[in-house]
């Protein structure tokens, strides 16, 4: 027969880090002693719940990508080819979920390292501040959608 002890310690930081232990499943009681044994172990193990997603913040998550973002697409000069990228689409699909926190960050971003964020914002928005004598005048069009953000937060 096969005998299995868990680590304690390494199951109770998994639970800690949102992991659960999966109890003894129904199957276990219609087998041998050694398929018992051996579904016992498996029924110790740790696994992720369903719902579990990536533990790091969404501040976390946006700076990781935002910063992929730059780097793989510097050296490009088009637009719809940055827009296109990976990582760019997957801010936009972070902003699906946590819309206003995405775009306070796409701003903060753009006050902070210049990134031209302004489709991704227009999109999440549903609006576009820049005047069109100031389109290409990329300091005047973060300014204007700080601006936007500033008002946005006192209504």
């Amino acid at each position: 027969m096969i005998s299995y002890q868990p680590d304690v310690e390494i199951v109770e930081k998994a639970k800690i880090d949102g992991w659960q232990v999966l109890p003894p499943t129904r199957d276990a009681l219609s087998c041998g002693d050694e398929t018992r044994a051996w579904l016992s172990v498996l029924s110790k193990a740790i696994i992720p719940p369903r719902d579990l997603k990536d533990q790091r913040t969404v501040k976390q998550r946006f700076l990781d990508l935002a910063q992929q973002w730059a780097d793989e697409t510097a050296h490009l000069s088009s637009p719809s080819q940055k827009m296109l990228h990976p990582s760019y689409q997957a801010i936009l699909g972070m902003g699906r979920e946590y819309k206003d926190e995405i775009i306070h960050l796409l701003i903060q971003d753009m006050k902070e390292n210049r990134r031209q964020w302004f489709w991704a914002l227009s999109y999440l928005a549903q609006a576009n501040p820049i005047k069109p004598e100031d389109a290409g005048r990329i300091d005047r069009m973060i300014n204007a959608w700080v601006r936007w953000a500033e008002t946005r937060v006192r209504a």
